[in-house]
């Protein structure tokens, strides 16, 4: 059972006859998914569909022959025509609620029935079927180009190739379109939809193009999308809550109208706290997420969503293969495991794709890139700075492996944490790499074609950044309240981490009232504050 089956109920769905009128709005079908909400409206609204009389739709059901001709008759407008007057097919009986739109789809050559003389109106429709019946009632014709590798051969290649051509369907983010797979009532809808309507249609995606990585600036946060070359879309992570509107607008500015794979690293607020929108705004594929759960109502919204929508989860092991494009090879080099912490957990990612390669790690700290280091090859050209720039991520020995020539920060300017560290961004200066950073540049695209690489914005052109002064002084005390993660780290006893944790500490429960307080604080113990009382004040 899956983690979000160990958290949640699955909510079932009562299954019903599916032609039974009720007396519902498309819009109130609550097994509709937000992304196939527009076109179940309207074939609702054109009489061509309805729900069951549960005020369900059956989203995920499959559809059957009969009802796919009930709803194509409808579409075309064809049902109180004449309708032969015998029964054309040995298991239609006159009466049955489907029999005059069998006739009628049968005599217009827009479905068959088989050489035994059956029709078979219960048996399952396959999207191979689909094609055909589509392709044939509306005239789509097939142009030339290569569309889907496990089509050639098939009786419905022509009939694919026709919905292809004429942006009714793009098929699988692998180059696939699988025929012989069953096809459900909202996959057929949808299908249909855009048959009848061209404001419905996708753009055909092309066989092979460049692949372009986006890096949003959302702030003090990640939000990544990558798109494949054959058009896969995977996007890793969403922000924080206030980010979700900003990712929807650019993925839909992007022409983005589903996601295949949606990757939350780690269960942090500033990495999901958007993928609610997200996902109520597109299709999604799967979700890989680390495992490690979290208490938050974030992450329990998220968690829900997903569980209530049926939608495909996975908790990779390291070492796995992210299957999307035949181009590109993805492996995790880290992921969830017991006793992780949630940055250590995170979900990290190397892709390649040619000559080109790409790393983003999360907020995955020192000894877990340590465990990449010793695992697997991550050199890359384009590393996705971990943990925002953080001292605790980003250590010599990983920074000499994976040996970037671009380095990406994601960050929001005038943060409490000091991110990035002056130390990490001066590591990947003196190693050579171009910086670029979400809080100077703005959104950063990087077009590759699998050797060379461009970006839209010009690199983030800071100098060395000095580090911070030694320990100040015992009679210049450094208020724990207000000092910044600069400051902080001029405290004697205090590295990073504790730095981190402080602030943490402090942007959940407020001030600290009394110095002794701190022996709450992650790292902290009576040593430590000892340690620390000569240099701070509240």
């Amino acid at each position: 059972m899956s983690l979000r089956k160990k958290i949640l109920t699955t909510m079932t769905v009562f299954l019903c006859s599916f032609l039974f009128f009720s007396n519902v709005s498309a819009a109130t079908f609550p097994d509709v998914p937000t992304w196939a909400d527009d076109e179940i409206s309207y074939l609702f609204n054109s009489d061509v569909t309805n729900g069951y009389p549960n005020g369900t739709f059956g989203t995920n059901d499959n559809i059957k022959r009969s009802e796919a001709a009930v709803m194509l008759v409808r579409a075309k407008k064809l049902d109180g025509g004449s309708t032969p007057a015998e029964p054309m097919f040995s298991d239609i009986r006159k009466g049955s609620f489907y029999y005059e739109a069998v006739q009628i789809a049968a005599e217009n050559g827009f479905i068959n029935g088989f050489s035994d003389g059956a029709f078979r109106p219960n048996e399952t429709l396959t999207r191979g079927q689909m094609a055909k019946i589509i392709s044939v009632a509306y005239g789509l014709n097939a142009k030339s180009g290569n569309y889907f590798s496990d089509i050639p051969g098939t009786f419905a290649e022509k009939y694919i190739e026709g919905l292809a051509a004429n942006g009714i369907t793009n098929g699988y983010s692998d180059g696939t379109f699988k025929p012989n797979s069953n096809i459900n009532r909202v996959e057929f809808s949808i299908m249909l939809s855009r048959a009848m309507n061209d404001s419905f249609k996708v753009k055909p995606v092309d066989p092979v193009q460049d692949m372009k990585v986006h890096f949003l600036d959302v702030g003090q946060g990640d939000s990544t999308l990558i798109i494949t070359p054959n058009g896969g879309t995977i996007l890793v992570d969403a922000g924080s809550s206030s980010s979700g509107q900003k990712i929807v607008q650019y993925l839909k500015s992007a022409g983005i109208d589903s996601i295949d794979k949606l990757v939350a690293t780690h269960a942090h607020e500033d990495h999901i706290g958007g993928m609610l929108e997200v996902m109520q705004n597109f299709e999604i594929g799967e979700v890989i997420d680390s495992g490690i759960e979290h208490t938050s109502q974030t992450y329990i919204n998220y968690l829900t969503h997903i569980d209530n929508n049926n939608i495909p989860f996975k908790v990779p092991s390291i070492g796995d293969k992210v299957t999307i494009d035949s181009e590109v090879d993805i492996t995790v080099v880290n992921s969830g495991e017991p006793g992780d912490d949630l940055n250590n957990s995170s979900v990290a990612l190397h892709l390649v794709y040619d000559s080109f390669s790409f790393l983003v790690t999360g907020d995955a700290e020192e000894d877990k890139e340590l465990k990449m280091v010793n695992n697997f090859n991550i050199e890359s050209d384009v590393l996705q700075v971990g943990h925002h720039g953080s001292i605790t991520s980003s250590s010599d020995i990983f920074i000499n492996e994976v040996s970037p020539s671009f380095a990406i920060f994601s960050y929001g300017e005038g943060n409490s944490y000091g991110h990035p560290d002056s130390r990490v961004v001066n590591v990947l200066r003196n190693q050579g790499a171009d910086i670029y950073s979400t809080a100077y540049n703005g959104d950063i695209v990087l077009t590759t074609n699998g050797n060379s690489i461009t970006f839209n914005v010009n690199p983030w052109a800071t100098e060395i950044i000095p580090l911070p002064e030694p320990n100040p002084e015992p009679n210049n005390s450094i208020n724990i309240n207000t000092a910044d993660y600069e400051t902080l780290l001029l405290i004697k006893g205090v590295g990073p981490s504790i730095a981190e944790n402080i602030i943490d500490y402090r942007n959940r429960y407020g001030h600290f009232r009394t110095i002794e307080e701190l022996d709450n604080v992650k790292y902290i113990g009576p040593a430590t504050i000892e340690e620390m009382r000569p240099y701070i004040t509240i």
